[in-house]
């Protein structure tokens, strides 16, 4: 796996990036490409979505699409969740939907970018980082080549 080859742990990587990304005074400036989001935030580097992108590891991303779609329909207000599930109180078929939604392989980035709009980057970083990804991956990894159990009569 590529990032585990880099030298830096993945929660380092991130506070490294948080502190980059907190120290940039204006969106857009040193050729920093935003995406202006339709909400009051600030608006989303591009750039550091393509690295938080890159720093998760492949074998993860089913279970970062698990845990930002439940923290995204846990920061969700009532009417967004009514307007996606037709109840104030769905919260199970609003994250069904928004799975059904993200869980492509081409639509990862489309989620990091989600999140850092609605969520806020500082969040999702810490998030990430909390996962603990490195190891993550390294547990499934691991149980992938462990050796076959079952005995051959």
């Amino acid at each position: 796996m590529e990032f585990l080859n880099l030298g830096l742990s993945f929660g380092i990587w991130f506070a490294r990036a948080f502190a980059l990304n907190l120290s940039r005074s204006t969106p857009g400036s040193a050729g920093v490409f935003t995406m202006i989001s339709s909400s009051k935030n600030k608006p989303v580097d591009l750039l550091l979505v393509d690295e938080v992108c890159k720093r998760i590891p492949p074998v993860t991303w089913h279970y970062v699409t698990e845990v930002l779609i439940a923290d995204l329909v846990n920061a969700m207000p009532s009417h967004m969740l009514y307007k996606l599930t037709g109840s104030y109180e769905d919260f199970d078929k609003a994250e069904n939907l928004l799975t059904n939604y993200y869980s492509s392989k081409d639509k990862q980035k489309d989620l990091i970018i989600d999140t850092f709009s609605i969520l806020g980057d500082e969040t999702v970083l810490y998030r990430l980082e909390g996962l603990q990804l490195d190891k993550y991956a390294e547990h499934l990894i691991s149980q992938d080549n462990a050796p076959c159990s079952i005995q051959p009569e």
